[in-house]
């Protein structure tokens, strides 16, 4: 399952990752190596209370046959984003540069010799290996053009940085190349390896351009979300049942995108195509469920219009929505410029809707915290929209099988009669035991018919 998510925001990524490479090769050419560098996966990420912006850089090269012993680099960055000096001023945290890829054995190659601030826009990272790094035998080449990949990695941390700020290489300063310090090629006419920029002009080639990266939106969005099933709610464990997960019957691929029509219904309000899946259901799984965010001033403006994506997930038995690894941090990557806006959808429960925009923990921190269930007022139309399944403890209202929004003669007609008697993962066990029988019928159903989904369509 792709949702970026992380166990808990402590745990989450905390700083800027720049990712810098090593090349080696069996192979002997006649012409120098170029190297081209570029900025990568960029991603603005939350981390206690403030937004940072992370990014990788990688290298491609036109011929295999380089290494090197260590790393200069000098990046140059917007001022009026992050202001002056960044790394004396304490705005910029490093750690060890670390080999990431072919690396030998998986420990650290890199220590951080020098990392200063070179000018009042430049900061310069001066590292070097344990060892030279030339042996072709350690396979840490660098791919060849058009390829581009990573091997070494450092972290820092900048505040507040977006795609607009300026953030890029300085290869060159004065005459002088940067980039290239300690690097390394071999061909034919330098056997004993000749430094990059001897003869000049192949220092290496960059790529500066961070807006037209061909990626997915860089803006996150940390959820941590707790909603309750009444049908699979058990008042003597005072949580969800998981007899689905016991019994092996929730699908290892998210089930939002089945064959239709479903039950007859020829499009179900919760109908999503994703790729979610995982190879083992994680523990205390209720079952899947799907999470919406939308972007609105208010909740009668948030329809189905300002839906910023939706995403498959698992609902822990404690309420906690969950990624595939069963942490409890579900990540979207889009910006919230008016109001966050959370649909809980589950294949045979209404869905429910937040009554007010989320606040962010934090100012400027795009993590958000809800739980549905802590009172009648927390989804959008009250106690039209859940129902009470003990004291204090309100949930997502049980038997919408054909996911039409209504509890009604559908749901009894060509869902709970379809599926009545058998077992498995069905749409008619609406209390989510394995079975559909009569108590889903009589507990939930006939309670509920009449029930509609309170959110905006």
């Amino acid at each position: 399952m792709y949702i970026d998510s992380v166990s808990n925001s402590t745990a989450m990524k905390k700083t800027i990752n720049l990712t810098t490479l090593v090349l080696i090769s069996a192979l002997i050419y006649s012409q120098n190596p170029v190297l081209h560098w570029r900025f990568a996966n960029p991603v603005q990420l939350c981390v206690d209370t403030n937004n940072f912006f992370q990014f990788d850089v990688e290298v491609s090269c036109d011929y295999w046959g380089t290494y090197h012993h260590g790393l200069n680099e000098y990046i140059r960055y917007d001022t009026i984003t992050f202001g002056s000096y960044v790394v004396s001023s304490g705005a910029i945290i490093y750690e060890p540069l670390e080999l990431l890829e072919g690396n030998l054995g998986g420990w650290p190659l890199y220590n951080i010799l020098l990392f200063v601030d070179n000018k009042p826009d430049i900061f310069a990272l001066i590292s070097e290996a344990g060892f030279s790094v030339a042996n072709p035998m350690f396979m840490n080449e660098v791919p060849m053009l058009p390829n581009f990949g990573g091997v070494c990695r450092f972290t820092i941390k900048i505040k507040n940085a977006n795609f607009t700020a300026g953030i890029g290489f300085v290869p060159e300063m004065g005459g002088v190349g940067l980039m290239d310090g300690n690097q390394y090629y071999l061909d034919a006419t330098h056997p004993a390896a000749t430094k990059y920029g001897n003869p000049p002009g192949y220092e290496g080639v960059y790529e500066n351009d961070l807006l037209n990266w061909p990626i997915q939106s860089p803006h996150a969005s940390f959820l941590t979300i707790q909603v309750r099933l009444e049908g699979a709610f058990d008042t003597t464990l005072h949580k969800m049942r998981t007899k689905l997960f016991s019994n092996g019957d929730i699908p290892l691929s998210q089930p939002y995108g089945p064959s239709l029509p479903y039950y007859n219904n020829p499009q179900p309000s919760w109908y999503y195509l994703g790729a979610e899946a995982v190879s083992t259901i994680p523990a205390n799984i209720v079952d899947w469920v799907v999470m919406e965010i939308r972007d609105a001033p208010d909740a009668t403006s948030a329809t189905s219009a300002t839906s910023l994506g939706r995403q498959a997930c698992f609902l822990r038995d404690d309420g906690m929505v969950v990624g595939g690894s069963g942490d409890g941090i579900i990540t979207f990557y889009k910006q919230i410029y008016y109001g966050m806006f959370v649909v809980m959808w589950h294949r045979n429960h209404l869905q429910v809707m937040n009554a007010e925009p989320i606040p962010p923990l934090y100012t400027d921190c795009k993590e958000y915290y809800y739980d549905f269930s802590t009172g009648s007022g927390q989804a959008f139309g009250g106690i039209l929209a859940q129902h009470e399944a003990e004291p204090g403890v309100w949930a997502m209202i049980a038997a919408d099988g054909n996911a039409d929004g209504q509890v009604g003669n559908p749901d009894k007609i060509e869902v709970w009669a379809v599926d009545a008697a058998q077992s498995g993962y069905l749409g008619g066990d609406f209390n989510l035991d394995g079975q559909c029988n009569s108590q889903d019928k009589v507990d939930f159903l006939q309670v509920n018919s009449g029930s509609g989904s309170q959110v905006p369509q």
